[in-house]
């Protein structure tokens, strides 16, 4: 997967139309990249190269054009991709809610933010059920 100077280190192809992330080159066990292929008649797909900021879609080359019909199936899959997507999307926007919503304020006399000097931080919340350390305090307005 090395077109449009993407540069993604792919080692096994997974074709089932979900984004999978990768390496890159240069750090091929990394997670800098992405990709999506859909294993229609003509596969396509999408890469993304968050090192280098490149992306681009692809289709297979084909001499016969592609039925309506698939052509229609396939925006169907798409579209239930996305959904789904979204689902997970309002989920975590959800769950990001409830632990700031949980979270409790912290004061600026607070013994590990009066150890490092940090006075006036502004309105930081901590939640206390999830994190034993307050420098993963989420920060609200």
């Amino acid at each position: 997967m090395m077109n449009a100077n993407l540069e993604l280190e792919v080692r096994q192809a997974i074709t089932d139309g979900t984004i999978q992330r990768c390496g890159t080159k240069g750090k091929e066990n990394g997670k800098d990249g992405a990709y999506v292929i859909h294993n229609a008649r003509v596969p396509f797909g999408y890469g993304w190269n968050w090192a280098n900021g490149k992306s681009c879609r692809w289709q297979a080359d084909s001499d016969e054009p592609m039925p309506q019909k698939e052509i229609r199936e396939q925006e169907k899959a798409l579209a239930e991709i996305k959904k789904e997507r979204e689902k997970g999307y309002d989920r975590a926007s959800l769950q990001a809610q409830r632990l700031i919503d949980n979270a409790s304020t912290m004061v600026d006399d607070h013994h590990y933010m009066f150890g490092k000097g940090v006075i006036g931080a502004g309105p930081l919340r901590v939640d206390s059920t999830t994190c034993s350390s307050p420098s993963t305090a989420l920060i609200t307005e």
